[in-house]
């Protein structure tokens, strides 16, 4: 039997995810930082996020995708689109199985927030 596994892990040591995954969590698995589980775990609610979208987006943030883009939506703000956003958009979207949308890239992000805090005792 062959197993295939995606790497999930942080390109970008800047970003978003590479600061998640330097937090030990509850939430840690055997193949995958625990912020990717935290994450998956709050969509299972009420939707369905790939484990390879939530990678992508917090490897992209805050160099592609804005850090407070939740805020941003939540304060009515209308976010200013870069050409690299835009790209980054449709480069994910055509390397996913199940593509995602604006607003989840927004979830996305919220949730690596509030998964942070809770690692730092927030």
């Amino acid at each position: 039997m062959k197993v295939v596994i995606g790497d999930y892990s942080s390109r970008d040591k800047t970003s978003l995810l590479a600061r998640c995954e330097q937090k030990r969590s509850e939430y840690d698995g055997l193949l995958h930082a625990g912020v990717i589980h935290y994450i998956q775990g709050k969509f299972g609610e009420g939707g369905f996020i790939l484990k390879a979208a939530i990678s992508r987006v917090l490897n992209a943030c805050p160099l592609i995708w804005p850090e407070d883009l939740p805020e941003q939506l939540k304060a009515g703000k209308e976010p200013e689109l870069t050409e690299a956003m835009k790209k980054e958009f449709r480069a994910m979207n055509e390397g996913l199985i199940i593509p995602i949308q604006g607003d989840e890239i927004a979830q996305i992000i919220k949730l690596a927030k509030e998964f942070l805090a809770i690692a730092e005792g927030r």
